[in-house]
């Protein structure tokens, strides 16, 4: 075994294989013990809508001002609503 760079071109041998092992860009952990403000975050940077922010994370987001807060009273509803019922 033997650590790549991200960017490399090894040579390899009849026999041999390459291995790659990630997170697939899915992050580790529970996505419900996700830090709310960094979910927050991601809705106000448009990588993630606020539906997909309560769905998967569990956040509910107050967008009544220009800048996008986590209601933090929802969130912890819903999170103890999604555990409650196994839902990831």
């Amino acid at each position: 075994r033997a650590d790549l760079p991200a960017f490399a071109q090894p040579a390899v041998k009849l026999g041999e294989a390459i291995v790659s092992e990630s997170s697939s860009g899915g992050g580790y952990g529970d996505p419900l013990d996700r830090d709310p403000a960094l979910v927050c975050r991601r809705v106000r940077e448009g990588w993630i809508s606020e539906a997909f922010a309560e769905r998967v994370y569990g956040v509910v987001i107050d967008n009544s001002c220009e800048e996008f807060t986590v209601d933090a009273d929802k969130t912890n509803r819903r999170r103890a609503a999604l555990k409650g019922r196994g839902e990831n």
